[in-house]
């Protein structure tokens, strides 16, 4: 599965389904944003560790049942990369 080429829509199934995380959605990311850096200089902070420190958390409410698909909260995670402006949410 392209984690990548999935909408919030699929990817909260993706991940409320099992065939993902939210950590591996997370990681492709900071995979595609590493990639791509060198190249398009997009970004002023990118905080891997905090990031995926979200994700894991995120995963484990996930888990619990804390969360589910409703009212789009499988899609709110802040994620720890700004492009000038330290209060833009990626998602």
């Amino acid at each position: 599965m392209d984690i990548l080429s999935l909408t919030a829509v699929e990817l909260a199934k993706a991940i409320r389904e099992g065939k993902t995380t939210s950590v591996e959605a997370t990681q492709a990311v900071l995979d595609k944003i590493a990639a791509s850096e060198d190249t398009y200089h997009c970004y002023v902070t990118v905080e891997r560790e905090k990031a995926l420190q979200q994700a894991a958390g995120v995963q484990k409410k996930i888990e619990a049942g804390e969360l589910t698909s409703g009212r789009g909260s499988l899609c709110y995670q802040r994620q720890y990369v700004h492009r000038g402006n330290p209060d833009y949410l990626l998602f």
